[in-house]
């Protein structure tokens, strides 16, 4: 069984999200959030606060 790749396919992909990553901030290329308030209030909302690792 021969399995074929293009590899010019994902060569051009990969240079383009280099690209994109070189280029620009990392807030306008990924998730982001500045104050993970809500995150954090589910974290400290539904662990144990004896056993919770994160502290207000």
């Amino acid at each position: 069984m021969n399995i074929i790749i293009n590899t010019k396919l994902m060569t051009d992909t990969s240079t383009h999200w280099d690209n994109i990553y070189q280029n620009q901030e990392h807030v306008q290329v990924s998730w982001h959030q500045a104050q993970s308030i809500i995150s954090l209030d589910w974290v400290l909302e539904f662990t144990s606060s004896a056993l919770s690792a994160v502290k207000k």
